[in-house]
């Protein structure tokens, strides 16, 4: 598993950090706002990410990095493109609208 609040404290390199976090979260969201079927593997895939990244947030080591403002910065995006997110597949809409509420839950958000 990676160690993200470790690999990103350097000021020096938020951006490249930056840039891998969105390169990472682009792949692993590739169907969001597509408004297609999303097979039962990348919706595992994509929960997975979504918990793993909640809990790097929420970890003591991650309070003082950059990387923990980096990964709520992505938390926030997907958030925003899940809860618009549209599709004909109930299973895929159902996904969508949850992960918009786990991550909304997790980080106390207003909306």
């Amino acid at each position: 598993m990676l160690n993200l609040p470790a690999q990103i404290k350097s000021g020096s390199t938020v951006k490249a950090n930056y840039t891998y976090l969105s390169d990472l979260t682009g792949m692993v969201f590739s169907e969001l706002g597509k408004g297609g079927k999303v097979d039962s593997y990348r919706r595992y895939l994509q929960r997975r990410y979504v918990t793993t990244a909640i809990s790097v947030v929420g970890s003591e080591a991650a309070r003082s990095a950059d990387g923990r403002n980096l990964l709520i910065g992505q938390l926030v995006d997907i958030k925003k493109k899940a809860a618009k997110a549209k599709s004909s597949d109930t299973a895929t809409q159902a996904h969508w609208q949850a992960l918009a509420r786990e991550i909304q839950t997790a980080l106390k958000l207003d909306k």
